[in-house]
């Protein structure tokens, strides 16, 4: 009987164990999928192509190409918006950083850096990034005078309680004009700090990158043979590195903590049916054990609470035992998996206490059938049967 007891204890201490890690992994993917992305993927569609330089051998040649390509993208039934930029959000880059300075600044400690970040005009309309002061990007205007627009995160840390529009920044050389203050976007990772975000004219740079967005009134993905015919139509033998949705760009970079989520709940569950199925058969076979002692316990004037009492007693000890190890056991677990979690802690009481609260729950209702079975035991059946 101490055996079994002890085999359900550790049932139990793995099942708070996993189950504590699959409640942090859950509330942190809820958390990481409440994140604030600074970008509306919905219904838009992403082909990055990057468009052979040996086709186009210089800046005016690659520009037109790219022109024709949105001008034919755009002419698309369904296409609402289309854009062009260097990189795309959650691609894995977020343009160049390089270093720029403020007018009348000197010295290297006052040198501060950025990513700056070629786009189209019409790049944040088509990428659902608000605009919280100024305007967009115009060409040829602000490919010729130098006009950008940063992000907040930017804004912020460069002119702290100071309209950022109509300021000026040194870069390569030259001034360029702040004419407008985007959101913040997470651009590497969901999970990743934004960055400070230089946004300018594509003109500016010969090579601006070619990932094409487009915002549909249907499904984006419907637009994809489509989009890329329109690219081939200016070069033939373009070959595309991605075509999808930016909805399927946003599950790719969490898909990771979501396996992770999955495997481990899964696990977790299974944990918990296997110790709840491990008390129901200790209880239940210590009942049938003992059914003379309970016949008598009921002859002598047992009530029916009283042998339920009993039964519960016999059954939260190795309870009792489980629980302490995998309350243990699962603060050290959580340790191991502190770099899996996003904005979760992983001494989280809350989430612990939630756990615990389930398992003797679970541990309870394993026990009330033999409880119940127990309390209806007929005294003179019992010893009868001896």
């Amino acid at each position: 009987h101490a055996l079994r007891g002890v085999l359900v204890a550790a049932e139990l201490a793995l099942a708070v164990t996993l189950v504590a890690g699959a409640a942090l992994l859950g509330r942190s993917f809820a958390r990481l999928n409440a994140v604030e992305l600074g970008f509306e993927p919905e219904r838009v569609l992403l082909v990055k192509a990057g468009m052979k330089t040996t086709r186009f051998p210089d800046g005016p040649a690659y520009q037109h190409a790219i022109d024709q390509v949105l001008a034919r993208v755009a002419a698309l039934p369904g296409v609402t918006h289309v854009a062009v930029a260097k990189d795309a959000p959650l691609r894995g880059a977020a343009g160049e950083e390089s270093a720029f300075t403020l007018p009348g600044e000197q010295g290297s400690d006052l040198q501060r850096t950025a990513n700056f970040l070629p786009v189209s005009p019409g790049w944040f309309a088509t990428m659902g990034v608000p605009l919280r002061a100024g305007r967009d990007l115009r060409d040829p205007e602000d490919s010729l005078t130098g006009g950008v627009v940063v992000s907040e995160a930017l804004a912020r840390a460069t002119w702290p309680g100071r309209s950022a529009l109509g300021q000026q920044l040194a870069f390569a050389g030259g001034n360029l004009t702040v004419v407008g203050v985007a959101a913040d976007v997470r651009w590497t990772r969901v999970d990743s700090v934004p960055p400070p975000m230089v946004y300018l004219s594509r003109r500016i740079m010969r090579r601006s990158g070619s990932s094409f967005v487009v915002r549909t009134a249907g499904d984006p993905a419907a637009m994809i043979p489509a989009v890329r015919a329109a690219v081939r139509e200016v070069n033939p033998d373009q070959a595309f590195q991605f075509s999808g949705t930016m909805r399927d760009v946003v599950a790719e970079a969490t898909a990771a903590p979501r396996f992770l989520m999955v495997v481990v709940t899964a696990f977790g569950a299974l944990a918990l049916l296997l110790a709840a199925i491990g008390v129901y058969g200790v209880v239940a076979y210590l009942v049938g054990q003992r059914t003379r002692d309970i016949g008598v316990r009921v002859a002598l004037g047992a009530d029916a609470r009283a042998i339920a009492a009993w039964t519960l007693r016999s059954a939260m000890g190795p309870v009792a035992l489980g629980v302490g190890v995998g309350v243990v056991a699962a603060l050290l677990l959580s340790r191991a998996i502190r770099g899996q979690l996003f904005e979760v802690s992983p001494n989280d009481p809350t989430t612990l206490a939630a756990v615990v609260l389930t398992v003797v729950l679970v541990s309870l209702v394993a026990t009330a059938v033999p409880a119940r079975r127990a309390m209806q035991i007929d005294p003179a059946e019992a010893l009868r049967r001896e």
